[in-house]
């Protein structure tokens, strides 16, 4: 990791350079001539440099002689970028060595070379945009440092929060397997129990990536979560989803059109009891209802508008009939984007193609369209996929 500098417009310390030459002369006449400028640091021998570099250090330019006796220029500048890898390299070569030090710069050892004798014009150019140089490399590894911190949070986000463990009961199999694109999600899914063996299951996406996707799924799960409970106790039942939905949409629409994005959302009611399952879609590409054995195959879905697109639009309730053996799948867009390959395929044909009838559980569903999904190329976008069977 590279030590910062202090940013333009701040008071800034002379930035150190090290200069090693088994000439004395020649070294005392480059202090000479950037000692006003920079903090110069001198050596005659190159294990005594090494060791100026560990305990001086960070060091923005190392300058160094090509033809030293105990220890040769390209060696030293070698060793150097061991000990401090950020430093920027320069080397001062014969008109004969020419040859090495271009090697030397191709393999990435070296910044800039030159030739002796040197214009005190050029090595100060050399020097000058070597800082420069090395102020990049700082400013860069501090945005890397921020991405890094960043996704280190939204990943604690999402394995406690976004995607916590869910339970459905003794009557639901339940599978669910997530993969993101460049490790953050936008993805999201949630259950929710009620009392007589009613559930409601939810997967969304939320458009964007990282910190942000991951902090507005958290958002819309607390929010979900304070409704329910603020309409089930209100009314003493079971929220209508309808109802419950827009009321999803009001609370979230002014930080949503703040941050300029939406979320897609299919939102599923499980109703044990009276053997009924009750959906609206919101943008989302919808799910698909399997009966045993892979028998009928029904495509659940709908063309109403994300959350955050439009307050206050309609959307369908659709309701099926549920029966023992049945299999419902949920995925976000990831999932049929990846395996519809073809570009002219339904979601419910992409899922049965994946299947063949054999499968006993919702781990044997997920397992077996992952199988095919991890045939297809490189993954483009986050992939969430649950997988819910109603046993007897």
């Amino acid at each position: 990791m590279l030590p910062m500098i202090e940013k333009k417009g701040t008071h800034m310390p002379l930035q150190k350079i090290l200069i090693v030459d088994d000439d004395p002369e020649v070294l005392s006449a480059l202090k000479l001539n950037f000692v006003l400028k920079y903090k110069v640091f001198l050596s005659s021998d190159p294990h005594e440099a090494l060791h100026l570099l560990k305990s001086h250090g960070p060091f923005p330019v190392i300058m160094s002689d090509l033809k030293m006796p105990r220890m040769n220029g390209l060696e030293f500048l070698e060793k150097a970028q061991e000990v401090a890898p950020g430093t920027i390299a320069i080397l001062l070569t014969g008109q004969g060595e020419v040859n090495d030090a271009i090697r030397a710069v191709n393999s990435g050892i070296v910044f800039r070379y030159l030739c002796k004798p040197c214009n005190q014009i050029d090595i100060a150019e050399a020097i000058e945009n070597g800082v420069e140089k090395y102020q990049e490399r700082c400013q860069k590894q501090e945005v890397m440092n921020e991405f890094t911190k960043e996704n280190t949070i939204a990943e604690i986000l999402q394995d406690h929060l976004v995607f916590s463990k869910a339970s459905l009961g003794q009557y639901i199999d339940f599978s669910v397997r997530t993969s993101s694109f460049k490790s953050i999600s936008g993805d999201f899914y949630e259950v929710i129990p009620y009392k007589d063996e009613c559930y409601d299951v939810i997967i969304a996406d939320v458009m964007g990536k990282g910190l942000s996707a991951a902090l507005a799924a958290v958002a819309v799960k607390n929010v979900i979560h304070l409704l329910v409970n603020d309409l089930a106790l209100k009314n003493g039942c079971v929220p209508d989803i309808s109802d419950l939905l827009h009321l999803i949409e009001m609370e979230l629409h002014d930080d949503l059109e703040k941050a300029n994005t939406f979320i897609t959302l299919f939102y599923l009611r499980l109703d044990l009891k009276n053997n009924r399952m009750t959906y609206i879609s919101r943008g989302h590409p919808g799910a698909v209802l399997l009966s045993d054995r892979l028998e009928e195959a029904k495509y659940l879905g709908s063309k109403s508008l994300p959350l955050g697109v439009m307050p206050g639009a309609d959307h369908q309730v659709e309701s099926v009939e549920l029966n023992v053996g049945d299999q419902i799948i949920l995925y976000s867009d990831g999932i049929v984007d990846t395996l519809n390959e073809r570009g002219n395929w339904q979601p419910v044909d992409l899922i049965v193609s994946c299947l063949d009838g054999s499968e006993k559980t919702s781990d044997d569903v997920v397992e077996k369209i992952f199988a095919r999904i991890n045939q297809k190329p490189d993954q483009l976008d986050d992939m969430t996929l649950l997988s819910l069977k109603i046993k007897g």
